[in-house]
């Protein structure tokens, strides 16, 4: 299953969610958008536009981890991520 995980490197909860990927063996694409403007500006597109983070932006966060997977979930918990890929398995 295809996953792309949007961060920063220094945000505790994307080191979280990559640990626990490592130890599960799950590959992902990760959008470090910290040092890279294009990741920053499809990040933001996302968090503006997308639904999904509404209850994000009221509750004044950010919104990463933030995850897209092939089949269409977007989620911001890494545990979701890890059991969707073992039942798909």
């Amino acid at each position: 299953m295809k996953i792309t995980m949007y961060g920063i490197k220094s945000c505790h909860s994307c080191k979280d969610a990559e640990e626990a990927f490592a130890k599960e063996g799950i590959k992902y694409d990760y959008l470090e958008f910290y040092s890279d403007p294009i990741h920053l500006k499809e990040f933001i597109i996302k968090r503006d536009t997308d639904p999904v983070f509404k209850p994000i932006k009221e509750n004044g966060y950010i919104g990463i981890p933030y995850f897209e997977l092939e089949d269409g979930t977007k989620t911001f918990d890494f545990n979701e991520v890890i059991e969707k890929c073992k039942s798909s398995k």
